[in-house]
């Protein structure tokens, strides 16, 4: 696995885009990390996108090195991390789909 040496190289997908996802991004995001994160919703990542908040997260600040899309390929595709923040009745979908599209690298 390629060692990345800062913040602004590393690309960090979040498959999530519920509380615990949006939380981890814009932690990530606040500390310059370029995040991208997934809902399976158009309109949610649309929201993230025109820099709304979470609504379970108020006054949350959002950062500009966070997009969203609600394809999972465009998030995941060039990313040094994957982190899987969907909640558990979603878990076993949501790996099978990421099964298909993950690399070796990223596991």
């Amino acid at each position: 696995m390629k060692k990345v040496s800062c913040a602004t190289e590393l690309k960090i997908a979040i498959v999530g885009c519920g509380a615990w996802g949006m939380a981890l991004a814009y932690l990530l995001g606040s500390q310059g990390y370029r995040v991208a994160v997934w809902s399976e919703s158009k309109e949610a990542a649309d929201a993230v996108n025109r820099g709304e908040p979470h609504p379970a997260l108020p006054g949350a600040q959002v950062s500009d090195s966070i997009r969203a899309s609600n394809s999972l390929e465009m998030v995941v595709s060039g990313s040094n991390l994957v982190v899987v923040a969907v909640a558990s009745r979603f878990m076993r979908e949501t790996a099978h789909k990421l099964a298909q599209i993950i690399t070796e690298s990223q596991v």
